[in-house]
């Protein structure tokens, strides 16, 4: 085992000094598949030491030092501003841990790796790769969790092999594959995929979002599906291949859902699974539905959706009972469960999470940002994939909780960072030619 581990350091070390960005590929499909593995005689997980070994890397790379500084884009300061204070509005109310501040600087370095990465390539297909090889990874532990154990959780493929297993929740499964299917839907639309059998993925990755069951990352899909349709509807140049793929997507999504009825056999599904799967994807959104409309609906149907917005509600109630101080700088980091004010559940809705946590100070720096960064990536008028599945993940976290502010995000602001300014730089450069 000990020859294996030395031989597997040494092969990191070749690959990090002359083709660094295999490792960046590596660090981001952990961080966007959420792998991560604990080493116990290491006081960092594998995620964290490959974090650093790569930021090392990258300052002792020439590249940087021709290109414009991670920390002289103004969005860097708001990203730093923002964890900073989630670090500091932590601290009063003993919540700041070394797990809090590990976090927090894994997400600074994964901004500025995004960053220098797009920079050192000119484009994000390392981004791209990363999304693509996540979302088929947990497209595989879906498949692997139907096939072998027949119901939820899901079990990770990768826990098999270092000894421990590895439960998740099954929502966060149809969320990454349904990233990937938005960030290659995008590249599609606006004409940007280098190799086109890459729209193959798509339907795997749809499949991938109702396998999981997930109301959200399905919401998330359709909206983004929408607003592009409605973004390029003045656009000959792309309207016709958007709404061929529109057609596609809508037979694919029929008969994928056809599918779930012959899941008992193939996967050798419960009938209880079963027919929880068709009830969380079908019934519970139709019986909401009806219910808000003020029509007749199947009480026993509301399930999860129900109470999910019975429990924003009283968290919402919950922020109006704080006291103005509270309000206005939040409860910490882990404050919301700190204080059981959700009864030992979060408040299912990622924008009420970041007001209890961070306050109106936090949630005003966050909007500034995510509001800074779509305003400079249509000045730059790239039609960037990244933006599309930032949006994504802003509509899957209206029935969600910490995404918002995850370490994805971070990687996927300092990479649209850097594509804004080298879009703009090139531009800049070309007319002075």
């Amino acid at each position: 085992m000990i020859v294996f581990l030395i031989i597997g350091a040494a092969l990191f070390g070749i690959t990090l000094i002359y083709k660094p960005g295999y490792i960046a590929v590596l660090l981001f499909t952990m961080i966007i598949a959420d792998i991560n593995i604990e080493m116990s005689a290491l006081p960092l997980n594998v995620r964290a030491i490959i974090s650093l070994a790569l930021f090392a890397r990258i300052i002792a790379d020439s590249v940087i030092k021709n290109t414009p500084s991670f920390f002289s884009n103004r969005l860097s300061l708001l990203i730093f501003l923002y964890l900073v204070y989630t670090l500091l509005i932590s601290v009063p109310y003993n919540l700041f841990t070394i797990e809090l501040l590990k976090i927090s600087l894994i997400s600074l370095l994964s901004a500025f790796c995004g960053y220098y990465f797009y920079w050192k390539e000119g484009d994000y297909n390392l981004l791209k790769q990363s999304i693509i090889l996540s979302g088929l990874i947990c497209f595989a532990d879906l498949v692997y969790t139907y096939k072998v154990y027949g119901g939820f959780p899901v079990r990770r493929i990768y826990s098999a092999y270092i000894g421990t297993l590895v439960e998740s929740n099954w929502n966060f499964f149809g969320y990454i594959c349904g990233i990937a299917f938005v960030f290659i839907l995008n590249d599609f639309v606006y004409g940007k995929l280098k190799y086109k059998i890459t729209i193959l993925i798509m339907p795997v990755m749809l499949l991938g979002v109702l396998m999981s069951t997930s109301r959200s990352a399905l919401l998330g899909v359709l909206v983004i599906t929408i607003g592009l349709g409605w973004s390029t509807m003045r656009s000959r140049e792309h309207i016709s291949k958007f709404l061929n793929l529109i057609l596609i997507g809508l037979f694919s999504f029929f008969i994928i859902l056809s599918l779930f009825n012959g899941l008992k056999n193939n996967f050798n599904l419960s009938s209880s699974f079963s027919d929880k799967i068709m009830s969380r994807i079908i019934d519970e959104p139709v019986a909401v539905i009806n219910k808000n409309l003020g029509y007749e609906y199947n009480a026993s149907a509301l399930g999860a959706m129900n109470w999910r917005e019975e429990a924003s509600g009283n968290a919402f109630h919950a922020f109006l009972n704080l006291t103005p101080l509270e309000q206005i700088c939040g409860i910490g980091i882990g404050g919301f469960l700190y204080r059981n004010l959700g009864y030992g559940l979060n408040p299912h809705n990622g924008y009420l999470l970041i007001l209890f946590e961070t306050g109106l100070i936090g949630f005003l720096l966050y909007s500034i940002l995510i509001v800074s960064l779509a305003v400079q990536t249509k000045q730059a008028a790239n039609h960037s994939s990244i933006l599309s599945s930032i949006f994504f993940v802003l509509v899957y976290c209206i029935g969600q909780n910490g995404e918002m502010t995850s370490t994805l995000i971070f990687l996927f602001i300092g990479t649209l960072m850097a594509q804004n300014k080298f879009d703009y730089y090139k531009t800049e450069i070309l007319k002075i030619k």
